[in-house]
């Protein structure tokens, strides 16, 4: 078994790092801040539906502390905000055989990834984690833990995204070794850009199901204008009802929300939100394709973070007037037949 280096070991990367602790694998933990500090005085612990376990782990700040191997698997967990940083650290004292593992929820670390690396995983992981204070990592699933599926980036895999998949099976997520996670890491975009601020922002019972609707197929249409593959929200949502997961309680606790909701909670600078619907919007511009819907949540989130506002504090009448839509609503209006510069095809 690879020795695996969690970067970014958060909610989500320590939660996976400590779960392959469990089945005997060597793992090194990259942590930063008060999270790290907990971790080095007391220990991870981790606390699940079903148990409650302190661990102890080989803890590090910076990757240049690491001595590296040439076969080490680095799974990045951070949000991608922080990734080109990372990823550029990470050049400059890893060797460049080390296989990347790209586990956040849209594409962009692994195009990073793919500027200084060669063997380069795509991970889609569905698991829901969070930080119940500095060092302590609660998972809010059972009986398993999540999922992890893995392949080859761009597409493909081979035995490394076999044996990730088969490292993660052993820790107790379910995981598929997949020939085309594109595919599948487009899908989840495409599902989070419809989800995961509209329901961080707006209280549960007072969602606008109707812009979670418009902000996919917005998506799915610069998806399809840029010739990129991409899985249905649909098959995003059957492969975690088919897994039987189910959300439960800890200590009397549920989960506290996205990843979205967590980075109002603490306060973040920066949102992963970016380059989910930041995603959408950037390739709607570079198509002359108009996504309203997707550039009101990307402008609601970043507006809420500077002003510190907490979660679920928009109606759903007033996140609705804050798209803007061109006018007429044909479909040239939007964008569909031409570029700018360009005249309509009739």
């Amino acid at each position: 078994m690879a020795r695996y280096i969690i970067y970014g070991a958060g909610s989500s990367g320590a939660f996976i790092g400590g779960r392959l602790l469990t089945t005997g694998a060597e793992v090194v933990f990259i942590a930063r801040g008060p999270h790290h500090d907990a971790i080095a005085a007391n220990g991870l612990r981790i606390k699940t539906p079903l148990e409650d376990a302190t661990l102890s782990v080989d803890l590090s700040r910076d990757p240049a502390a690491i001595d590296w191997r040439e076969d080490d698997v680095v799974v990045l967990t951070m949000r991608t905000p922080d990734c080109l940083e990372a990823i550029s650290r990470l050049a400059r004292v890893a060797p460049p055989s080390i296989t990347v593992a790209c586990a956040a929820s849209g594409s962009e670390p692994e195009r990073m990834a793919l500027r200084f690396f060669e063997n380069v995983l795509s991970v889609l992981i569905l698991i829901n984690v969070a930080i119940e204070e500095p060092g302590t990592v609660c998972s809010y699933l059972a009986p398993g833990m999540g999922i992890v599926d893995v392949g080859r980036c761009p597409d493909g895999y081979d035995a490394g995204a076999e044996a990730f998949a088969r490292d993660m099976a052993d820790a107790g997520f379910l995981a598929t070794p997949r020939s085309d996670m594109t595919k599948w890491k487009n899908g989840r975009l495409l599902t989070n850009a419809g989800t995961n601020v509209i329901r961080a922002v707006c209280p549960s019972n007072d969602v606008p199901e109707e812009l979670v609707t418009e902000a996919r197929e917005e998506a799915a249409r610069v998806f399809a204008a840029a010739g990129l593959p991409c899985v249905s929200s649909d098959a995003i949502l059957g492969r975690v009802f088919a897994s039987g997961l189910f959300g439960k309680f800890v200590d009397g606790k549920a989960y506290p929300g996205s990843s979205t909701t967590q980075e109002l909670l603490r306060g973040a600078q920066a949102s992963e939100i970016d380059f989910v619907n930041g995603e959408i919007v950037l390739l709607g511009r570079q198509l002359g394709i108009s996504t309203p819907v997707n550039q009101a949540l990307q402008s609601v989130m970043q507006e809420m973070l500077r002003e510190h506002a907490e979660p679920y504090a928009l109606t759903a009448d007033e996140l609705r007037q804050r798209v803007v839509r061109p006018e007429g609503g044909g479909m040239r209006d939007w964008g569909l037949l031409t570029r700018p510069g360009e005249t309509a095809k009739t």
